[in-house]
């Protein structure tokens, strides 16, 4: 594993300016301004991080990039397994069905989608490296025709028809999104009329002290490790 991780590293970072990105990410953390400015696109910052960190992210994750509850006993892989089919049982998934996954990453949650519930899945994803990724991986698993993908900031989904999906999910993708209420709205707006959304997102809970410096350091730390300009609390999610 250490010797596929070494010669992936070598193939995605060759020539891609390692040093002036990290660089330029550190910046952006330090001088990232007003986190509430919903005008600021974070797209750059997104794509830099996802393109410097994918491999390691595969190497500790695998293929599906992002957290499950564990239970006593559990592995992070088993509960990934577990939390994915919870989520196709609690959207009805099923042949026939068009599904869009909004940030796929490589496309492990699509994968285990499309292997079984027999749905179809659009891929949409902002990194052209993931997105790739995710399209080879399909096609090693033999899935590859019933995926499609698009590359696509979903802030802005105007390439895709109102009403095009019969269920869709995000899982750990918008919490990079500058405005909530504007990428839901446009989440919301390619569903069909009644569909179901499974949206998976890191907030912070209501434990949380903004006056204590404990927490806001600990907030800080997740924030530099996952490219936050901010967490949302619950309430500004279901708002």
């Amino acid at each position: 594993m250490l010797t596929s991780l070494s010669r992936n590293l070598w193939r995605v970072y060759r020539g891609s300016n390692v040093k002036g990105r990290v660089a330029r990410y550190g910046t952006w953390f330090d001088e990232r301004g007003d986190a509430n400015d919903r005008d600021y696109d974070h797209t750059e910052t997104v794509n830099d991080y996802y393109d410097l960190c994918s491999e390691f992210m595969q190497f500790g994750w695998n293929e599906s990039l992002h957290f499950a509850p564990l239970q006593p006993g559990e592995t992070l892989e088993h509960s990934i397994v577990r939390h994915q089919r919870l989520m196709i049982d609690r959207l009805q998934l099923r042949e026939g069905m068009t599904v869009i996954d909004v940030g796929c990453g490589v496309g492990g949650p699509m994968r285990r989608v499309m292997r079984e519930s027999g749905a179809k899945v659009l891929g949409l994803n902002n990194n052209a490296q993931q997105l790739e990724k995710a399209r080879r991986k399909n096609v090693e698993a033999g899935l590859d025709q019933m995926a499609e993908y698009m590359k696509c900031n979903f802030m802005d989904m105007s390439a895709i028809d109102a009403s095009s999906f019969d269920r869709g999910y995000a899982i750990e993708s918008t919490c990079h999104a500058p405005d909530k209420q504007k990428a839901f709205a446009e989440i919301y707006r390619v569903l069909k009329p009644g569909a179901l959304f499974w949206g998976q997102e890191m907030c912070m809970t209501d434990n949380f002290d903004p006056d204590d410096g404990r927490h806001q350091a600990i907030k800080r730390d997740l924030m530099l490790g996952i490219a936050l300009r901010d967490i949302a609390t619950f309430s500004e999610v279901d708002r």
